[in-house]
Formats: structure tokens, sequence, C-alpha cells
């Protein structure tokens, strides 16, 4: 009875820094470090829509998923560079931040806009927090 009771102390001793690994992975990003002080990033969309969809839509179906499949060097990485209008790259890592990217420059496109002041807080956001905020702007009219 006695081993039992090691066993399951020594678990939750690993459950704590499995957690943080797990939180820091998920946080984690070069675009948020970079460019937190920044209010937005000027882009031009369809330049950078354009080598998006190229480089990270290896299935071709206009989103970007875990089944986009690594092709070649730069080409399903998983990894992009955001180009600046004043030059500037900005490099965004990971499938989910890379889904939101692609989002808030197609959202840009609707608008009509050439150039749009990319928000890395919008980008790097939380799932939930995203979900909800754009459930609240996207399909429900607020009162301004």
């Amino acid at each position: 009875m006695r081993a039992g009771y090691k066993h399951r102390q020594s678990r939750k001793r690993f459950r704590f820094p499995l957690l943080f690994l797990l939180t820091f992975l998920v946080n984690s990003g070069y675009l948020q470090q970079v460019c937190s002080a920044q209010p937005g990033i000027r882009v031009n969309i369809q330049k950078n829509l354009q080598r998006l969809i190229q480089q990270e839509d290896t299935d071709g179906d206009k989103k970007i998923t875990i089944d986009d499949r690594f092709v070649q060097a730069d080409r399903g990485d998983k990894k992009f560079q955001v180009m600046g209008e004043n030059g500037q790259r900005y490099e965004v890592l990971g499938t989910y931040y890379l889904s939101n990217l692609l989002q808030q420059l197609k959202l840009s496109e609707g608008k009509g806009l050439s150039v749009t002041a990319l928000e890395p807080e919008k980008i790097f956001e939380n799932p939930v927090t995203r979900i909800s905020r754009c459930l609240g702007e996207l399909y429900f009219d607020h009162p301004n």
C-alpha cells in the first residue's frame, strides 16, 4: 500500500512542470514578443495574403489548418514572415497563429482596404477570448 501512495505523490509533483511547459508553449510567439509595444504593424494586405496562402496552404483549401503538411523548406513549415510597409519582417510561428493572421488579413481585405495595421494582440489572442470577441464583434450588432 505504501508503494502506491508514493507513486501518486510523484505524479502530483510531475503535474506542475508539465502544466507550466504547456502554458508556455501555447502562449509563445516571436511576433508577440517583438511587437508588443507597437500599436500596429502596417502591412500591404494583398502581398502578405498571397504569400501566406502560397506558403502555408499546402492543400489548397484557402485555410491554414493542421491538415496542411510540410512540403519543402519554406512551404508548410508553419513559419511565416509578415512584411511591414517599412520593409521590416515579423515572424509568426504555429498553425493557430497563422490561421489568426489569415483571418485578420481577410477581414481587412473584406473592408476594401489595401493596407492595414495588424494588431499582434489579435493574432496571438487566447482561443477562448478570441472566439468570444469575434462572436461579439462579427455576429452581433453593438450600439456604439
